[in-house]
């Protein structure tokens, strides 16, 4: 006795449909759930259940795929990277037990969200627009209760740097450990904002893009950070000049040019060429008091493990006796990177992000790496005077650390990915063409 057979396709597509929807949302958690979640751990908590577990089911129905994983040399330098962070955790020098599963671990976190923006990007790239949009009017919300409770119930001064936010004030809600962090978070929002308005031709949208960008950059104001500020900033740039690719390398030169020629005309270059703690001085009251620690770590790494680093999650305690202060880490996303993993991280390092813009220079057509290209900028800003952790459990630093590699990634994808589609169609109607010339060959010498 037989009984019908059922397709299954429809059935697998409905649930990688359900599965898409479902990530999308997992995607808002991640971005906004710093204001609406209680604490950092239910933050992890609800990342994990929205958009982890859903990306590693939807990477299951496609397992059958394995020539996939890896399909461009952006993806492959990001993977060395983070195997490189991972595997330094066998000679960490940490005092914590179970540093290398730990950064096994964060390694996972960082590579299934950069799988989970593809997969987005690549099925439904709607959802992601949405996603982001949805996390900035919640992050807006956030932002607004913050100035009514911190700034004018509290009737704090509007001067820069005289009032310092970083928490919203009601419980953990919108609450980060230093004003810095926070404006690391806001001015990443800041340009996400921004790049959506940039490519907005819909007057309405265009007003509330205009107002968050605002809200946004208000925040980072009112946090009386310079480095996010200056980020911000050159961010800001950066996407203007995404609307004219031509004048991104004379403008970089411009900026290049301007900073150093800054640094001269405001410095006794000579007098610190003759007088090296004068220069230590400068460099201190520029950074405010970064210096210190950065020249630390990376003497330190040079003189004992310049190779390798001191392994992911390494031990630092520098004391700062003029300020009398213990840096713990290095206050620096690229020194933190050469002292953890050593040269051949900060090589590996380098190399990946230096391909994913060197990628993003050709797909700028596309509105997603206008705004990744806005994040980057901001990031490498950023990066310079904070940025504790690289590789690391979800954590607010991915929206500008992350997100924007993701979204890159997955431009680069579809374009290799349309790429061998048109080459496999050329290549059939070749062999098409290459049949009917031999049929007609053969009809020719039949009739003959």
């Amino acid at each position: 006795m037989s009984y019908p057979q059922t397709d299954q396709r429809p059935l697998l597509q409905r649930f990688r449909a359900i599965l898409l929807v479902w990530l999308s949302i997992g995607l808002f958690v991640q971005l906004s759930g710093n204001m609406w979640l209680p604490s950092g751990s239910s933050h992890a908590a609800q990342i994990n259940l929205w958009f982890m577990l859903p990306c590693l089911l939807l990477l299951a129905t496609y397992a059958n795929r394995f020539t996939d994983v890896i399909k461009t040399r952006e993806e492959l330098f990001i993977v060395l990277f983070i195997l490189w962070f991972v595997i330094s955790a066998l000679w960490t020098t940490s005092d914590k037990s179970g540093v290398f599963n730990k950064y096994v671990r964060y390694g996972a976190y960082v590579l299934v969200y950069l799988a989970g923006i593809t997969l987005i990007y690549l099925k439904k790239p709607k959802y992601l627009l949405h996603s982001i949009d949805v996390a900035m009017l919640v992050v807006a919300i956030g932002a607004i209760i913050t100035f009514y409770l911190q700034v004018f119930g509290a009737e704090a001064s509007l001067s820069y740097r005289e009032t310092r936010i970083h928490e919203m004030g009601i419980g953990e809600f919108g609450k980060f450990s230093t004003p810095l962090q926070s404006a690391n978070y806001f001015g990443a929002f800041t340009i996400l904002a921004f790049g959506r308005l940039l490519n907005e031709n819909n007057k309405v949208k265009v007003v509330i893009f205009s107002l968050l960008t605002f809200i946004f950059f208000s925040y980072v104001f009112l946090t009386g950070s310079r480095g996010p500020l200056v980020g911000v900033v050159f961010a800001i740039i950066a996407c203007l000049l995404t609307l004219r690719p031509k004048l991104i390398l004379p403008a970089c030169l411009i900026s290049i040019t301007s900073i150093i020629a800054l640094i001269v005309l405001t410095t006794d270059v000579s007098s610190l060429n003759i007088n090296p703690e004068n220069f230590d001085s400068v460099m201190a009251s520029v950074t405010s008091d970064r210096w210190f620690v950065w020249e630390k770590a990376i003497a330190n790494v040079l003189a004992e493990r310049p190779v390798i680093g001191f392994g992911a999650d390494a031990h630092m305690a520098f004391y700062n006796p003029l300020i009398n202060f213990t840096y713990y880490h290095p206050h620096s996303g690229f020194v933190l990177v050469t002292y953890e993993t050593g040269l051949a991280g900060l090589f590996l390092y380098v190399l990946s992000m230096g391909s994913v813009i060197i990628a993003s220079f050709k797909l700028l057509n596309v509105q997603h790496v206008k705004i990744a290209l806005g994040l980057l900028a901001f990031s490498f800003i950023a990066m310079l005077t904070d940025v504790h952790k690289v590789v690391t459990r979800p954590h607010e630093y991915w929206v500008f650390l992350w997100l924007p590699v993701g979204l890159i990634l997955a431009a680069k994808r579809e374009r290799v990915m349309n790429a061998d589609d048109s080459s496999s169609s050329r290549q059939v109607k070749s062999e098409l063409e290459y049949s009917y010339e031999v049929e007609a060959k053969k009809k020719q010498i039949t009739q003959d």
